[in-house]
């Protein structure tokens, strides 16, 4: 049996539940699922007000101070420099990454100072240099009397720690499926091989079949977007489509 949801016009894209009506199971079998086929957004943002990692603090020694607000989105370090260097209209500070040591670094002209964190006693939460990699309340300052550049302290993880997509459907036997060494819906895992914004879409030609627990009557199932440590990924909106393959339980023969 096919199971093909989509979670367009749901109240949450990326976690909704679908009510059946003739969805029944007889209880003498046994019975497995496997994702085969799945389109959605890589519309997820990994720079957001809700993850308070939005902003940045640029002080003209002896002169103004402003903070810079990124609009919600999902940014790599070129996109992040240019949207700076855009509201700002100069090159008087850029952020760039270093593809050899995996550090971003921030070039800055003389006399500025540029904080990526609030004051912890305040704002006790990450902000924008922990996707950047800088040190926790830390300020960069050039007083060197010439443009400077600054290595942060850490490897960058821009992708604020989602490496991964699992796609999640309550159908599934939590006990069949470990995410670490806690039990989990998890039905099908990927990588992301394109760029935000972009489609991600596949068929999947060998679907791997997890236990499903429910029978009888199925009045409704619950289908979610998950990232790699199985928090939500937010789609923003944007819908997702999902194709799932429940066979009877295939018994494995070995010689």
């Amino acid at each position: 049996m096919l199971i093909k949801v989509s979670s367009k016009n749901q109240p949450t894209t990326h976690d909704f539940r679908i009510s059946y009506n003739n969805f029944q199971l007889p209880y003498d079998k046994n019975y497995e699922i496997a994702l085969v086929q799945y389109s959605m957004p890589y519309s997820w943002h990994n720079v957001n007000a809700i993850y308070n990692n939005n902003q940045i603090t640029i002080t003209i020694i002896g002169g103004d101070t402003t903070t810079y607000t990124f609009p919600n989105g999902n940014y790599s370090v070129e996109e992040l420099n240019d949207y700076l260097v855009g509201v700002r209209g100069d090159n008087s500070v850029n952020i760039q990454a270093n593809y050899t040591t995996g550090r971003v670094e921030v070039v800055m002209d003389n006399n500025i100072r540029l904080e990526t964190s609030d004051n912890p006693a305040t704002n006790p939460n990450p902000v924008i240099n922990s996707i950047l990699g800088f040190s926790y309340n830390l300020f960069i300052q050039n007083t060197t009397g010439a443009r400077a550049t600054f290595s942060a302290q850490n490897n960058a993880d821009i992708n604020r720690g989602i490496d991964a997509v699992s796609i999640h459907c309550d159908l599934v036997d939590a006990k069949n499926s470990l995410l670490n060494d806690k039990y989990s819906t998890s039905v099908f895992s990927f990588v992301p091989k394109t760029a935000p914004q972009s489609v991600l879409a596949e068929n999947i030609s060998n679907p791997i079949y997890v236990g499903i627990s429910t029978h009888g009557q199925i009045h409704s199932v619950n289908y979610s977007i998950r990232d790699n440590l199985g928090n939500l990924l937010d789609l923003q909106g944007e819908s997702a489509t999902l194709t799932f393959n429940l066979r009877e339980h295939q018994e494995i023969i070995h010689n």
